[in-house]
């Protein structure tokens, strides 16, 4: 006995004596035995599949041969079937494929007999697709598909993964089922089947076997023994139930043994926890393969049915409250059991082995039950195996019409049906014969009444080969799409470039008439600037992902996505750097590069990648500065700093209100502006506020460069009366000042004058110094280009004062100055003569 949650309440099994044509009510007493179910499995690490997976193996169950009726209604007198595009679709609109695609990648777990029996359930925008021995998940309506290899997504159970799997969503609860069945073990001696449940969308697209729930169950939970299994199983649902059931086979040889019906109430499951479970059990081999009737009448019972005979069908009524149920025995018109056509194909292959016996379809509508299964052909207009479709009223079951897809040139098989919220049904249906390689295809029936119109089906792709060992599947599977229930999903598969393992293409569907076509959404992708690569990780339904912004891509309703924008971008030379997404006008958080939209809005999106350009600001100062001036900034930059000594750069988003403020003075050098690309500040301005633009900064603070002013003394002064002649500067040489000539050791109470030249090597073409003839030691220094006449003192002193214009043009300019005196008793000459001095005007330039 399988590990339990608490609180499991089992019903057991019932003796069913029903009679052959009436309905009868039977009560089904309860237990109070209580089992535990499996909690939540433990976050577990993913494999790779070729290190986990069982090998490829199918291993087909006995089961008995369905006994010929006897009697039976007039056989149904129904238009043949049309294949795909040789008539127009009937009733409403136009048949449409909202989406068809190859589901890509499912790993090598295919089944080697291409019984791929693919299942799919859809919630919101997330697609999980199942079949014989793989599985897929799509996170954008079955446009792009991930891998997921089912042998190690969940703790192993039993010998491991046996390949049959089946999955449907329950949209009142929001409830991803998923069914997996496994290997019977010789250690366990069972073989179980496994029921994972995922709350939501979210814990579906996670990718993730630690957010499922896990529920086990093998067949001594419902009474019967050791060394027996469980197969062929079928699940479906009504308002408060899930139901499950499974044919049991005996372990070592394969003998069916029975059958087993179950419910599990949806409350307990969307709450994770322990899960009230109901069943009936068949023992023997008179009844196998239920398949549920989902969306029958108002939704408070289920309906399932089994084929009893080629003329008898069984349908079961499971009131929702309380666990009564009730038999209906319903006559059918005969139809052949046995397979007499293997419906060979151009190659001379044949795929319907193990098709005829079982239903293979069933759904509910508000008023009628609905069974498909599959006939070989009887002759006449069906000389090839064809499917039979028939109708119950849901009230009592009574019969109302019996259809049959057929065609004398193909052979119609493995029917799925499913009603959608008008009571329309569509399906998927095997189409294939002597001229066209067996492909599966998509029909819609919708506002029928007892006319029943000729099937159109419109098939999914074009099959290039027939499978291998003459079988083309078990089952296929049509839901109501999610959210919008006009619309269906649906899965197919077909070979594709040969027979091989490889060629198994299993397929995706979305379908439905023009009329309820989804109301597709708009993602709208911009950026400030234009032209930034954005990527989006959601597929549209036109095949496309990741733009150069402005684009728009189309999703289906309820579509989730992530954009994600790239850090930085480069247009017409500048560096942007992201900033922040707005979605309808919201801003998102600041440097966020991914924007994950749970849904996408009932009015589409427009999302906006925002960029602010990184720009680079240099700051330099005069270049006389030889150390560079010290800058001081606010606020930091990018990089977290602020202040330097130029050169130097930093860099800004674009909009900064930037401050710069430069010292007064750099050594002896004072402020006098600020330029910044190439416009001059104001005068003395030492602290600037600058709105940093799109293009890169030069700021530059510059300085005067003042010249200092010097003497400097050359030649020599001669001997006189009162001393040596000795000339001295004093006061400032520099633009704006005054510079003082001062006379010492001349003679007392005479006249002197002050020479001044441009030049102490050159006079009116003559060299310089010049030795005067007369006067001993005496020269002529500087030449006297101007000359300024004084008078000394009784000491022998004179001062002459040299004011110095304020005229930039001086500065760094050379005079040559002298004194030559009167001194009558100191030579025949009677002159004397001074040193000469250079004065090397300073100032501000």
């Amino acid at each position: 006995m399988s590990i339990r949650t608490l609180g499991l309440l089992l019903l057991p099994l019932l003796a069913l004596a029903a009679s052959p044509l009436r309905a009868q009510a039977e009560t089904v007493q309860r237990s109070d035995e209580r089992w535990r179910l499996h909690p939540p499995t433990p976050a577990h690490a993913a494999t790779d599949p070729a290190a986990t997976a069982q090998p490829n193996r199918h291993r087909q169950l006995t089961l008995p041969p369905l006994p010929t009726g006897t009697g039976g209604n007039p056989q149904p007198q129904t238009p043949p079937a049309q294949v795909a595009g040789e008539v127009q679709a009937p009733a409403i609109g136009q048949f449409t494929y909202f989406a068809n695609t190859a589901v890509q990648p499912v790993g090598a777990q295919r089944s080697a007999t291409s019984i791929v029996a693919p299942s799919a359930a859809m919630v919101r925008d997330t697609v999980l697709h199942v079949g014989n021995w793989y599985a897929a998940l799509s996170r954008d309506t079955g446009q792009t598909w991930a891998h997921i290899n089912p042998h190690s997504f969940f703790p192993t159970l039993d010998t491991g993964f046996q390949g049959k799997q089946r999955t449907l969503h329950v949209e009142s609860h929001q409830l991803t089922v998923w069914l997996l069945q496994y290997w019977y073990s010789t250690t366990t001696r069972v073989g179980s089947i496994r029921i994972a449940v995922a709350n939501g969308r979210n814990e579906v697209a996670s990718g993730r076997g630690a957010d499922w729930t896990l529920y086990d169950f093998d067949p001594t939970d419902f009474g019967f023994p050791n060394n027996t299994l469980l197969d062929s199983a079928d699940v479906g649902f009504n308002d408060n139930w899930l139901y499950m059931s499974a044919n049991v086979h005996d372990g070592p040889t394969g003998a069916l043994m029975g059958s087993v019906v179950w419910r599990a109430r949806l409350d307990d499951l969307q709450a994770n926890g322990a899960a009230t479970v109901g069943y009936i059990a068949f023992n023997g081999s008179t009844e196998y393969s239920h398949r549920f009737a989902t969306w029958a009448g108002d939704g408070t019972r289920m309906f399932w049915a089994t084929l009893l005979s080629t003329t008898s069908i069984r349908i079961y009524r499971q009131e929702s409250s309380g666990p009564g149920y009730s038999i209906g025995d319903r006559t059918t018109a005969s139809w052949n059991a046995t397979t007499t056509s293997t419906c060979a194909g151009p190659d001379g292959r044949g795929w319907l082995t193990g098709a005829i016996g079982q239903i293979r379809g069933a759904c509910g509508t508000a008023t009628e039950l609905v069974f498909t299964w599959t006939s070989g052909g009887n002759g006449g207009s069906r000389p090839l195996p064809y499917t039979r479709v028939a109708r119950f009223r849901e009230s009592d079951r009574t019969l109302i019409a019996e259809h049959d897809v057929y065609s004398p040139t193909d052979c119609w098989a493995y029917a799925a049906v499913a009603s959608n919220t008008l009571d329309h049904v569509g399906g998927v249906i095997a189409v294939g014969g002597p001229n066209r390689h067996v492909r599966t295809s998509a029909f819609l029936i919708d506002q029928y009444g007892s006319g029943w119109p000729g099937v159109v089906a419109f098939r999914m792709g074009e099959s290039t080969n027939n499978p291998p060992f003459l079988r083309f599947g078990d089952f296929f599977d049509v839901q109501r799409a999610a959210g919008d229930g006009r619309q269906f999903i649906g899965t197919g598969n077909l070979m594709n470039g040969g027979d091989a393992v490889a060629n198994v293409e299993p397929h995706f569907a979305w379908f439905g008439r023009d009329d309820y076509t989804p109301t597709w959404r708009t993602v709208r992708v911009d950026s400030v600037p234009a032209g930034v690569a954005i990527e989006l990780d959601a597929t549209d339904i036109y095949g496309q992902r990741h733009g150069s912004a402005p684009f728009v891509r189309t999703y289906a309703p309820q579509q989730s996505y992530v954009a994600t924008a790239p850090a930085t971008h480069r247009s017409g030379g500048v560096d942007y750097v992201f900033q922040r997404w707005l979605r309808n006008g919201a801003q998102q958080p600041l440097d966020q590069l991914t924007l994950t939209v749970n849904t996408i809005a009932a009015g589409g999106d427009v999302i906006e990648a925002r960029y602010r350009a990184r720009v680079a600001v240099n700051f330099d100062a005069s270049a006389h500065l030889a150390g560079g001036a010290p800058i001081t900034l606010t606020p930091n930059d990018l990089g977290g700093r602020n202040d330097g000594t130029t050169p130097f750069a930093r860099a800004y988003y674009e909009g900064t209100a930037l401050t710069m403020t430069a010292p007064a003075n750099v050594g002896q050098h004072p402020f006098r502006r600020w330029r910044i690309n190439g416009v001059d500040y104001p005068d003395n301005q030492r602290q600037v506020a600058y709105t940093v633009g799109t293009a890169p900064v030069a700021a530059a603070a510059l300085y005067d460069n003042r010249v200092i002013g010097t003497y400097t003394v050359f030649g020599a002064g001669c001997d006189g009366s009162n001393g040596t002649d000795q000339l001295t500067g004093a006061g400032t040489p520099e633009t704006g000042q005054t510079a003082e000539m001062r006379l010492q050791g001349g003679p007392g109470l005479s006249t002197a004058v002050l020479a001044i030249g441009a030049s102490n090597t050159n006079w009116a073409g003559v060299p310089l110094p010049l030795s005067l003839p007369t006067a001993p030691g005496c020269s002529v220094n500087a030449s006297l280009d101007v000359t300024l006449v004084t008078g000394t003192d009784g000491t022998g002193r004179a001062v002459v004062l040299l004011p110095v214009p304020l005229a930039s043009n001086l500065v760094a300019s050379r005079l040559y100055v002298q004194y030559v005196s009167f001194d009558l008793p100191a030579n025949p000459m009677g002159l004397t003569t001074s040193n000469g001095l250079e004065i090397r005007l300073g100032g501000v330039r």
